[in-house]
């Protein structure tokens, strides 16, 4: 059920586009909001470099909106949180890696500023029992479906959480998540909420949040280069083959050593694979 609806509201995204302002002229990015608002600020400067480009990112719509967006002609590029399916690949479609930036869990600045949790924290709080944050507010997950790429990376970090996943999500009451934009939305408006993003997507959407550290190690990009920080995210950027000129430019932009440093400022780094 969750995954036909996420579906559902990934094509009817694609299809609506146009109606938050994007304009046929435009060069239109879009897809995971692990990265989107690092592509907004990107946009802005490279449209001050480049009079008369204009680049629109909306509101995410997920890894596999983004993919079949950009498959479709609605997108120039897409920034996924996955390598491509083979069936993607097969639409004329190449992904190459773009930026690798801490995968974490953060809830708002309030509560969670030079909070640490143990492994043992984190089994806990997905378990449902009462564990707090240090101003007394029950610590509330918001899960996100099994297959999403954000629970993929929790699994790999901590498999007992699959189990516990997999049971939350049949129960009233679970917080759930279809989207990373909703994810950091329920982490501002709903007291006590936990969730899992990206560094990256916490800087650079200026939201009221703060990652927690994990068995004594904060995320940075330092420690996860050091591989003393134990998630990092990869993500990547999207297009088809006979991508138009415009699209061609952006992504060379986004590559380049000024994408760098407005990225490492926001928590993440090209890749180099």
């Amino acid at each position: 059920m969750l995954a036909s609806t996420y579906r559902a509201i990934s094509f009817a995204a694609v299809a609506v586009l146009f109606g938050e302002g994007c304009l046929a002229s435009e060069l239109v990015v879009g897809g995971s909001g692990l990265g989107i608002g690092a592509v907004r600020l990107l946009a802005t400067a490279f449209v001050a470099d480049h009079p008369g480009r204009s680049v629109v990112a909306p509101s995410s719509i997920g890894s596999g909106g983004g993919i079949n967006a950009v498959a479709a002609g609605a997108f120039g590029l897409a920034v996924s949180a996955r390598p491509l399916l083979e069936s993607e690949r097969n639409r004329g479609l190449i992904a190459e890696p773009w930026v690798r930036t801490p995968f974490v869990l953060a809830a708002a600045t309030g509560i969670a500023a030079r909070v640490d949790m143990s492994t043992d924290d984190v089994i806990a709080a997905y378990s449902g029992h009462e564990i707090r944050w240090p101003n007394g507010v029950r610590i509330r997950p918001v899960l996100r479906p099994l297959r999403e790429v954000a629970t993929q990376i929790l699994v790999a970090r901590f498999p007992r959480l699959e189990s516990l996943i997999s049971r939350a999500l049949q129960a009233r009451g679970t917080l759930v998540a279809l989207s990373d934009r909703e994810a950091l939305e329920m982490a501002e408006q709903v007291p006590g909420v936990l969730i899992s993003t990206s560094l990256l997507a916490v800087r650079s959407e200026h939201k009221s949040l703060s990652p927690v550290s994990l068995n004594g190690v904060a995320p940075s990009i330092d420690t996860m280069q050091s591989g003393l920080y134990p998630m990092a995210a990869t993500l990547w950027l999207v297009r088809r083959a006979a991508a138009p000129s415009e699209a061609r430019a952006f992504e060379e932009f986004l590559r380049s050593p000024a994408a760098g440093v407005i990225l490492q400022f926001n928590g993440a780094v090209l890749s180099s694979e």
